[in-house]
């Protein structure tokens, strides 16, 4: 399969004025994001606690929680004490030892801990080579050869980077009931799936966004928010995975023959050599 990777910065660039489908405003670089809040008791980690916890919960899920990021384990830490009734750090550990990887416990401490903020055509550079050099290329050798386009959003979060794809391909194929599009969209964070999954979005997820394309692809509700389209939804499928323990390429889990992986998103909670 083909694998998108790290996008050539000078090689977007260059391609900067090539005709394609207008889906953000100019100049609009998709980088910009906003402190993450988690309303849960303060807990400051001793070096010593907070090496034990990174270690254990890399080895229990891959998850790399760098020094960075140290004050949000201090955070998902005191929460899980919390929700779990454990008095003490060791007591808490214990009960994450006895609990399996998929148990309630480790959901909503992943869900603490990946916790971040996504957004529509989230990351200009990689849409533009998407829109001007990969898809075209795809959608022309596959025009003849059964019409077929399978994608694989790894880490995928509320969903706005999978839904992105789908309508950068609505835009690209006129005749888009003709070809069978798949997009397959994953992650750990069981909440965040399930807010993909309803496909509900406030208004800060379309900032640079082209208002054609939130006119066009969503709906205003009467709660304010909008709504994915139905047809947009419907080339999204969403599925739990661990890409450090699930097995993939594999036809039980539908991880076979993809075209493209799109996985910058998850790789950032990744070390080194669990990425390669």
């Amino acid at each position: 399969f083909s694998q998108l990777g790290q996008i050539n910065k000078a090689e977007a660039d260059s391609s900067a004025n090539d005709q394609g489908p207008r889906l953000y405003e100019p100049g609009y670089d998709g980088m910009h994001r906003a402190d993450t809040r988690i309303d849960a008791p303060k807990l400051v980690l001793s070096a010593p606690d907070f090496d034990r916890f990174r270690a254990f919960i890399q080895e229990r899920i891959g998850l790399d929680v760098t020094e960075d990021r140290k004050p949000m384990m201090g955070r998902a830490l005191a929460d899980g004490m919390q929700v779990s009734a454990s008095d003490t750090l060791d007591e808490f550990y214990r009960y994450l030892n006895l609990s399996s990887n998929t148990s309630p416990v480790w959901d909503r401490l992943v869900s603490t801990l990946t916790v971040g903020e996504t957004y529509f055509f989230r990351n200009t550079g990689h849409f533009d080579a998407l829109a001007k050099q990969i898809f075209p290329k795809i959608l022309a050798d596959r025009e003849h050869l059964g019409r077929r386009v399978r994608i694989w959003s790894a880490g995928c979060a509320t969903g706005e980077e999978p839904y992105s794809i789908a309508i950068l391909l609505s835009e690209l194929i006129p005749n888009l009931e003709s070809w069978n599009v798949s997009i397959f969209a994953t992650d750990i964070n069981r909440d965040a799936l399930q807010k993909a999954r309803d496909g509900l979005y406030g208004a800060w997820s379309f900032r640079g966004v082209e208002r054609r394309i939130q006119e066009t692809y969503f709906r205003l509700n009467s709660q304010k928010q909008f709504a994915i389209s139905d047809q947009i939804k419907r080339m999204v499928t969403f599925n739990y995975f661990n890409l450090v323990s699930d097995p993939y390429p594999s036809l039980t889990n539908n991880t076979n023959a993809m075209d493209v992986i799109l996985c910058r998103n998850v790789t950032i909670y990744f070390r080194e050599q669990v990425t390669r």
